[in-house]
Parts: C-alpha cells; sequence; structure tokens
C-alpha cells in the first residue's frame, strides 16, 4: 500500500512538474506576465489659461492614470512652476460640484471622486528641462532631488512621478546642460529613487509609481540606459509623435503608425525600445491630440510628402493646432476640411486646397486610433497615453472625441447630496 502511494505521489508530482513547466514556457512565449493594460492622460497645468481646461472636465472615466503637467528643478529640488494654478486656482462657477483650491488639492479630489484613478506628478518637459544634469551629477545631487520627489508626493498624496527629461546627453533647448555622462547618471538616479519611495507607501497603501517618458527619434533614444533603467521604473512613456512637423520644409505624418519609404514610424519607435532589452509590459505608446499643419502646399498627391511655404497660422501656434479645434472646423465645413487616408502609413490627413495658398493638417482621427490602440493590445504594449487633455473634441459623447473610443475603466462615485 506504501508503495502505490508513493508511485501515485512520484505520478502527481512529475504531471504537476510538467503543468508548471508548461505555464512557465507559456508565459515566455508570450512575454511577460498578465498586466493591466493602462490608460494614461497628461494634464497641462497651464491649460486653464490657454484652453479653459480644468481638472473637472477631465474624462477620469476613461483613464487610468493622471499625470499633472509639470513641475520643475530648482536649486537641486522639485518644485512647483505656477504655484497660483497649483496651489490657489479656485474652479470656475460653471464647472459641477464643489471643488477645493489649487490644482494639486483638484488632483486628489478628482482621484476621490474615481477610486479607480491614479495621480501623477511630471518632472520635466521640454521647457523645463535645463537643470537635469546638474541635479543628477553626482551622489550627494541625486539623493537630494531623489528625497525631494519624495516629500513632493508625500505632501499631496499623489501616486508617483513621471520623469521627463528632453534630452539627457544632447539635445533639447539650446540652453539645457548637457553631458556625456548624463546616460549613465539617469540609470544612477532612478536607482536612488526607487530604493527611497520603496521605504514609503502611498495613501492607499500601494507602492509609488516611477514612470519615463522616452523619445522617438533615434539619436536621443541611444542616449537612455532602458534596460538598466528597466530595473527601477514601472513603464516608459513613449513620444511617438512629432516625427515631422512644421520644422520640417515639406509635409509629412506626426504619428504614422507604419514605416512608408524607410521613414520613421511608431512601429519602428516601438522596435527600437524592444532591441535595448525593454519588455512589452514596460512600454506605454503615445498618442497626440493635436495636429501639425503647413501651408503653402501645392495640390499634388492632395499635398501628402509636398514642399510647403511654412508653418500654419491659425492654430493655437504656428504651425501647431489642437485636434478638438481642427475638428469643430471639420464640422463646420467637411468638403473644405476633408480627411484623407495614407494606408501605406496607416496615417490620415486633411488637405484645404483653398486655405493659405494650401494648408495640410497631419493628426490623429478614431479611424487611425482604433487601429493603433488594436496594435498597441496586439503585442501586447503596456497601454497608450495622451499628450494631452486639452487638445481633445471637448463635446461630451462626440465620435470624433479619441477618448471617447475608450471603453469606459471605471464609473465615478456620485457626490452625496442633502436630500
Amino acid at each position: 500500500m506504501g508503495s502505490l502511494l508513493s508511485r501515485v505521489f512520484l505520478v502527481f508530482c512529475a504531471s504537476l512538474a510538467f503543468v508548471m513547466t508548461g505555464c512557465a514556457a507559456q508565459q515566455q512565449l508570450s512575454g511577460h506576465r498578465s498586466y493591466p493594460f493602462v490608460v494614461v492622460g497628461y494634464f497641462a497645468e497651464w491649460g486653464i489659461y490657454t484652453a479653459d481646461y480644468t481638472l473637472a472636465d477631465v474624462p477620469a472615466d476613461r483613464l487610468t492614470h493622471l499625470i499633472y503637467s509639470f513641475a520643475k528643478i530648482e536649486d537641486g529640488r522639485i518644485a512647483i512652476v505656477d504655484p497660483q494654478a497649483a496651489l490657489h486656482f479656485e474652479m470656475p462657477a460653471d464647472r459641477p460640484e464643489s471643488w477645493p483650491a489649487g490644482q494639486l488639492a483638484q488632483l486628489r479630489t478628482l482621484r476621490e471622486r474615481n477610486p479607480h484613478l491614479k495621480v501623477m506628478v511630471a518632472l520635466g518637459g521640454w521647457t523645463l528641462s535645463a537643470n537635469f544634469s546638474d541635479a543628477v551629477l553626482d551622489d550627494s545631487s541625486r539623493k537630494r532631488l531623489a528625497a525631494s520627489i519624495v516629500t513632493f508626493l508625500r505632501e499631496h498624496s499623489l501616486d508617483g512621478v513621471d520623469l521627463d527629461w528632453e534630452y539627457p546627453v544632447a539635445g533639447g533647448l539650446p540652453d539645457n546642460v548637457n553631458r556625456p555622462e548624463d546616460k549613465e547618471n539617469y540609470v544612477k538616479f532612478v536607482r536612488i529613487l526607487r530604493s527611497l519611495l520603496n521605504e514609503y507607501r502611498t495613501t492607499r497603501g500601494e507602492r509609488y509609481l516611477i514612470t519615463v517618458a522616452t523619445p522617438a527619434p533615434d539619436n536621443y533614444l541611444r542616449n537612455f540606459d532602458l534596460r538598466a533603467m528597466a530595473a527601477y521604473v514601472d513603464w516608459f512613456n513613449i513620444m511617438a509623435y512629432d516625427y515631422e512637423g512644421a520644422w520640417s520644409p515639406q509635409t509629412g505624418h506626426l504619428a504614422p503608425l507604419l514605416s512608408r519609404d524607410g521613414r520613421p514610424s511608431v512601429a519602428s519607435t516601438v522596435q527600437a525600445h524592444l532591441k535595448q532589452g525593454v519588455g512589452k509590459h514596460q512600454l506605454v505608446l503615445g498618442v497626440p491630440l493635436y495636429a501639425r499643419a503647413w501651408n503653402g502646399v501645392s495640390a499634388v498627391d492632395h499635398g501628402l510628402f509636398q514642399p510647403a511655404r511654412g508653418p500654419f497660422e491659425g492654430g493655437e501656434e504656428p504651425g501647431f493646432i489642437n485636434y478638438g479645434t481642427l475638428m469643430r472646423r471639420h464640422l463646420s465645413d467637411p468638403e473644405a476640411y476633408r480627411v484623407h487616408s495614407d494606408s501605406k502609413s496607416g496615417a490620415d490627413f486633411i488637405f484645404n486646397e483653398a486655405l493659405q495658398g494650401g494648408s495640410w493638417f497631419s493628426f490623429e482621427t478614431p479611424r487611425t486610433f482604433r487601429n493603433k490602440l488594436s496594435w498597441a493590445r496586439g503585442k501586447p504594449l503596456r497601454g497608450i497615453m495622451f499628450w494631452s487633455l486639452e487638445g481633445d473634441l471637448r463635446t461630451p459623447g462626440h465620435s470624433l472625441s479619441l477618448l471617447q473610443q475608450l471603453p469606459v475603466q471605471s464609473r465615478a462615485l456620485q457626490p452625496e447630496t442633502d436630500d
């Protein structure tokens, strides 16, 4: 009897080992464990001035993570850029419900009303990266910056930080400080930051998040040691846009999914990240909520890849127009602002021949966004992100809103009433 039981036990163990081995092989084939698909949105602090866009306007039910942009580095520490906006801004009376003063407090209120949502702060950005290199130069400066971030997150009850250094080693604005050792120092910094953050938990008792914004161009991406950083960050937010813009002498796509005639694309950028040794589960794909635009464009091929006179005038900036602004023009005159498709690039565009000698707009449409979303899920990547939320078409429930293409993540809690 004992011998029989022993044999049964051995068979059971062998079967269990086989099953476990099969599961491990399946996991290895899939490339990662099961991670929830994230939907990240950047909220621009200045949107209250430029677009009358407040945290009350954020479609939090469509997002999993909201990133407040930006904080800056001052005297080697994280600091608020606009105290009036961050700490004292009063919500306009026409917004529903009651809100505390200051966008950082409003951020926490939004999370309370949407318990599925995590809220973070972004450090740096295109205009605020000048001091990164100095702040991570040596062990003492790295600890100073990291400690200040820990204090900032705890003081404002945030769930994490998004590091947006544009860019280490080379690039960015002319007054940025760059050093060859930036690449290695960035890794050392995130290692220290992760170590310090692991000593604490968020107000929900969860681990603090660290994410890193990464560029699309290869000449910038090579200055990030993604493989080394991956051990300390939760994911990378790929800025997979601005492949072309009004700085280019001819028209081209803002964020094409596919490569055409050797041009860089979203697909090639993701592949470049993967070649650095990052898992798919740590890649979040960026989507633009704006258009790049040119004028003085000929009608050949509806203006696609044609020489341009210069940047389109009449948007939020020369050569730049928010997606929502462009869609309102399209809705008011769909014939003049007709949407064309470039199937070889997986991208859409508008050409208005009569406007400013031929105006050409490259942007994400609901169709291309759905294709991109399906592509990201199929890889599968960790998720998608939007830069930035005020750019979307803000008509609630409109079929042209890009955020409305997403499923509802969770219903917001309804405020209590005095009934």
